[in-house]
């Protein structure tokens, strides 16, 4: 009994651990427009995400690990979050360009783990998101 016990134990703390989810919900784009490169995470789901929380890790070419956390309690389809800086609602701008984010975290939906490699930054700025395009996710 015990045994059964053990191996229920470790199924669910690996299932737990696994770096594959099948809610793969986000794009993440970098607005330029400002001199500052700024984050910018957009629901491209088709599914109002409710109750979110997750993580991000922004690795430069250098190594450095910048990281940024977000909740919002709904977040539309179509509607982007600027990755802040901890404790304020001020951008947190990324002077390198990034070689590798990762979003993770969980909503109602489900759990998500997303690693976006290999970015290409386009100088003009990505669609007008932060310049009058689709407003932002937030309560």
């Amino acid at each position: 009994m015990k045994s059964c016990l053990w191996w229920c134990v470790l199924a669910v703390l690996a299932g737990c651990a696994s770096p594959s989810t099948s809610l793969q919900p986000f794009t993440v784009r970098f607005d330029t427009k400002t001199g500052a490169m700024h984050c910018l995470i957009v629901n491209e789901s088709q599914t109002t995400l409710r109750h979110v929380r997750y993580s991000l890790h922004i690795t430069d070419d250098t190594g450095r690990v910048s990281q940024a956390y977000g909740q919002c309690e709904q977040w539309l389809p179509g509607q982007f979050s600027v990755v802040t800086r901890l404790g304020g609602g001020t951008p947190l701008p990324f002077l390198r360009p990034p070689t590798q984010v990762e979003v993770v975290g969980h909503c109602d939906e489900g759990k998500f783990r997303q690693t976006f490699r290999d970015l290409r930054i386009d100088v003009r700025g990505v669609p007008d998101l932060l310049h009058g395009g689709t407003r932002p996710a937030g309560p």
